[in-house]
């Protein structure tokens, strides 16, 4: 029985890193959540490379931003895994959170993200 709950957390925790190929559960999250964006607007594939090659996204950055802000009682990594797992249980919760964020909201996240990011801001101002 305790193996078979060491195998259930484990998997947990890897399946994320392990399936978006990336480092951190924050990066996974802003990935998963982008092929998500992609699939349901074909247009935002031509503008993937671009964003990819500025480093705009896929830094898991913006994701950190929001998951602290939606579970703030939970450490950013655990609160992006958790929501990691959301989208792989039911995609159209990403379209209710863009629906129940204010421009505000919105707008403060970006920012957000912005401004703990000079790399982020730098390649902004670069492009």
């Amino acid at each position: 029985m305790y193996y078979i709950l060491v195998i259930i957390v484990a998997s947990f925790f890897s399946y994320p890193l392990l399936m978006e190929n990336e480092d951190n559960f924050c990066a996974s999250l802003e990935k998963k959540a982008w092929k998500i964006i992609e699939e349901q607007n074909e247009e935002l594939k031509y503008i993937s490379p671009i964003l990819t090659n500025m480093g705009i996204y896929n830094s898991g950055i913006i994701a950190e931003k929001y998951v602290s802000k939606k579970f703030p009682d939970l450490p950013p990594f655990l609160g992006c895994n958790l929501y990691y797992w959301v989208l792989v249980i039911n995609e159209d919760e990403l379209q209710k959170t863009f629906v129940n964020l204010s421009d505000t909201e919105f707008q403060d996240l970006i920012m957000d993200s912005l401004i703990s990011s000079p790399e982020m801001m730098n390649q902004l101002l670069n492009f």
